[in-house]
């Protein structure tokens, strides 16, 4: 079970919302929110492997989507000299 922490939901999920209100309303606001909850949510799921193959064997990821984004290229990327 993927379980986001409390600084991912407040910094992540409420700039989101924040961005999402100015441009869109509220539609925009719940819009950002969601958005950011799932990539965050799908990111965690498929970065958990290549962080287990890099080394650090814990049962927990940081997942925010830059990090999971960013982490997935960084791993792809890798990959094609490996």
């Amino acid at each position: 079970m993927i379980v986001p922490s409390l600084l991912f939901t407040f910094a992540s999920g409420g700039g989101a919302g924040i961005v999402g209100n100015a441009t869109g309303g509220v539609r925009g606001c719940i819009m950002g929110a969601i958005a950011c909850g799932v990539l965050s949510t799908i990111g965690s799921a498929l970065i958990f492997q290549p962080i287990w193959d890099a080394g650090v064997h814990a049962a927990t990821t940081y997942s925010t989507t830059d990090f999971t984004i960013l982490g997935e290229l960084l791993h792809h990327t890798l990959s094609l000299f490996s």
